[in-house]
Parts: C-alpha cells; sequence; structure tokens
C-alpha cells in the first residue's frame, strides 16, 4: 500500500530489510522513503492497522504496528563550548532532596532547555542530558511542523492505538479513526489511494 502510493506520488522508496515467517507471511518489513517534509506525512500512519478477513472458513483478525523511525543522515555536531551547564539537587517525593550533593543537570544550547535528575550520579545524568540534547536537534533539523500538535492529535483520536480498520468479511470497509473517514473501495486504498486520509489529517493539524 505505502509502496504503491510512493509510485503514484514519484517518491523513492528502498527495502532495506524483509523478515519473513515462511512464503506467504511477514514477520517485519523495513523501508526507507526519501523525500523532503516526508514524515509530516507518514508520522499520522504510526500506530495499529487492523484486518478482519476470512480464512479457511472462518474470521480471522490481524493486527499490524506501523512505526515511523525519523532518519536523518547529515551530522548533527554539537558545539561543546556554547552548552552551559548548571548543577542541581535532584529531588524525591514530597520536595525532599534525595542527597545533598547536587547530582541533577540543567544545561541549556541556544533556544534549548533541559533538566535531567533520575539518577544519583552527576556524571550519569550529564550523559543522558546531552543525549536528550541530541535528539532535541535532531527534531529542529527535520523541520517536523507543528510536531506537538501532531503527537497531541495521536494521544486524543488513538487512545487504543489502532488507528485504521481494513474488514474484507462479512462486508467490505476501511474505517480510518483518525479522520473518521470510510470508504468501501478497499482495493482502491491498497493500490495506494491514501490522498483522503492524508489529506483530511495535514489540513486539520494545518501542518
Amino acid at each position: 500500500m505505502y509502496k504503491l502510493w510512493c509510485i503514484k506520488n514519484n517518491i523513492k522508496l528502498k527495502i532495506i530489510n524483509i523478515n519473513k515467517i515462511n512464503k506467504k507471511k511477514y514477520k517485519s518489513i523495513l523501508f526507507r522513503i526519501k523525500k523532503k517534509n516526508i514524515l509530516k506525512y507518514f508520522f499520522l500512519e504510526k500506530g495499529i492497522h487492523k484486518i478482519i478477513r476470512l480464512f479457511n472458513n472462518k474470521r480471522q483478525t490481524s493486527l499490524i504496528k506501523v512505526d515511523i523511525i525519523n532518519y536523518n543522515n547529515n551530522k548533527i555536531i554539537i558545539e561543546e563550548k556554547k552548552i552551559i551547564y548548571q548543577t542541581i539537587k535532584s529531588k524525591g517525593k514530597g520536595g525532599q532532596n534525595i542527597n545533598k550533593v547536587e547530582t541533577g543537570i540543567r544545561l541549556k544550547y541556544k533556544n534549548i532547555n533541559i533538566k535531567f535528575t533520575k539518577f544519583n550520579s552527576q556524571i550519569i545524568n550529564k550523559k543522558y542530558a546531552k543525549k536528550l540534547l541530541y535528539k532535541k536537534i535532531i527534531l529542529n533539523n527535520n523541520n517536523i511542523i507543528n510536531y506537538k500538535k501532531v503527537k497531541k492529535y495521536n494521544n486524543i483520536k488513538n487512545k487504543n492505538k489502532i488507528i485504521r480498520s481494513y474488514i474484507f468479511y462479512p462486508y467490505n470497509l476501511i474505517k480510518d479513526y483518525k479522520s473518521n473517514i470510510n470508504s468501501s473501495n478497499i482495493t482502491k486504498i491498497l493500490n495506494g489511494n491514501l490522498k483522503k486520509f492524508i489529506n483530511y489529517k495535514i489540513n486539520k493539524l494545518q501542518i
């Protein structure tokens, strides 16, 4: 479905890895799609896709998990001299200090502020704070428009994580729970015609 969507939109898709259970069943498929701002389209596809069909005269339900990995091939350079570190005390329940030594870390880098106080070791907290900094810089560099808005939309509309159902039995119907759009033309959707689902979500979020 996604491969055919890419073909229709002249977007490159490369299969990275295929893990098969047997000749007819797949455990997982990993593929890479390369296009500017492609994440804003596919981020909304993240979640559980439910398939209901008739198999060997029995009703069968399958769940397929779609996950999105933000891949950035560009090397991220952090200017160490511009990182401002501040040690702080880690706090436990009731506002009491876990220890008298300042083991927590607060760092500031350009317009990014991070606080990490999980561990009783300043070195470990500093290490994890820098990891969070790296992730935030990647997020900013990838220009993910209204990322927080998209994430909030996913959480509200997708509490059970099933974002779409593909029903082949006892009738033909696709139900998209994020957009509330239904379609009886399953073949058309599986052939890559995802335009109405994707456009609705993008217009709704204004991304």
